[in-house]
């Protein structure tokens, strides 16, 4: 019906020579301070996260959906977060 229900987040990579920067966590604050702030603030969100990176975002809210599965020989956990308030 062309009716929009949430934002789709894609790949968050960090190249391995920033890691342990806290660069995801800086773009991960950012991407989600621009949608709060944005038209867009009263949709949900989500994304499909590396099973071994659930804690990491369930730290900004995200909680995992259904059960985790293989992507490109890596395991996956999809993962939704309520709209702003």
């Amino acid at each position: 019906n062309g009716e929009q229900r949430g934002l789709k987040l894609g790949r968050v990579v960090v190249d391995k020579a920033f890691r342990g920067l806290k660069m995801g966590q800086c773009l991960l604050t950012e991407m989600l301070k621009r949608i709060k702030h944005s038209e867009h603030y009263a949709l949900a969100l989500e994304l499909n996260a590396q099973y071994h990176l659930e804690a990491f975002y369930q730290k900004f809210g995200f909680t995992p959906v259904g059960e985790p599965y293989l992507m490109g020989d890596i395991l996956h956990i999809d993962m939704h977060r309520g709209p702003f308030e």
